[in-house]
């Protein structure tokens, strides 16, 4: 095997690795950036709630969100994730 095609190979195994690792870190980063999401949206909802309300609240949520769902949050959030 010539030097130059030995060279070669090694390159793009060098550019396969660099972009699963920063695959990895992009999936890192998102799964962390919609945890706080998620928890954000739960301590507006939290704060929002009369203690004792939340049971009730929940049963409110999930018709109103089938019901009533904004198309442009849909795209984010799929209508199927508030169906119980």
């Amino acid at each position: 095997m010539s030097k130059v095609l030995h060279d070669m190979q090694h390159i793009v195994t060098e550019v396969r690795t660099l972009i699963e690792q920063s695959k990895q870190q992009i999936a890192v980063s998102v799964n962390a950036t919609m945890s706080l999401l998620y928890w954000h949206i739960g301590t507006k909802i939290n704060e929002a709630l009369p203690k004792g309300k939340r049971a009730d609240y929940g049963k409110q949520m999930s018709l109103h969100c089938g019901d009533n769902w904004n198309l442009n949050m849909e795209h984010y959030f799929p209508k199927k994730t508030c169906e119980g």
